[in-house]
């Protein structure tokens, strides 16, 4: 006696082949290449074939890095018990820099603003700065 076939064996059958992806191997094929170009363009990452890397954002954003670590060096080194808190303060500001265009660039001036202001805090605060023995400077 052969099987019965109902209505909702053969449903289920055409319900599989409705998803987003009806063949993933395909599909993998398809985005394969571009892929592959994708991860070959790493290496132009920084130099100057770089074409993301030439605009304007881009350019303000490792100044901001650059700035960010020296400020931190500075402030490392007019480090005490008193500021302490100037310094996590400083430590904290790029959170600060968020957003697109005009919105991130209105977080730089005022991150610029308050870096400066905690900057000559700490300047204020630790006096004349010793400098290492065997420096005559």
């Amino acid at each position: 006696m052969r099987p019965r076939t109902t209505w909702w064996s053969r449903a289920r059958y055409k319900h599989r082949t409705l998803s987003p992806w009806p063949d993933r191997a395909v599909a993998r094929r398809r985005f394969r290449p571009v892929l592959t170009l994708l991860r070959g363009l790493r290496r132009v990452r920084g130099t100057r074939l770089d074409v993301f890397g030439l605009q304007h954002m881009r350019r303000i954003e490792r100044d901001l890095i650059a700035e960010y670590r020296e400020s931190i060096n500075t402030a490392l080194a007019l480090l005490n018990e008193e500021n302490l808190t100037e310094v996590r303060r400083l430590a904290e500001l790029p959170d600060a820099v968020r957003g697109y265009g005009g919105v991130k660039l209105a977080a730089i001036v005022r991150y610029q603003a308050e870096q400066a202001r905690i900057l000559g805090e700490l300047r204020e605060s630790a006096g004349p700065v010793p400098t290492e023995a065997g420096q005559d400077r």
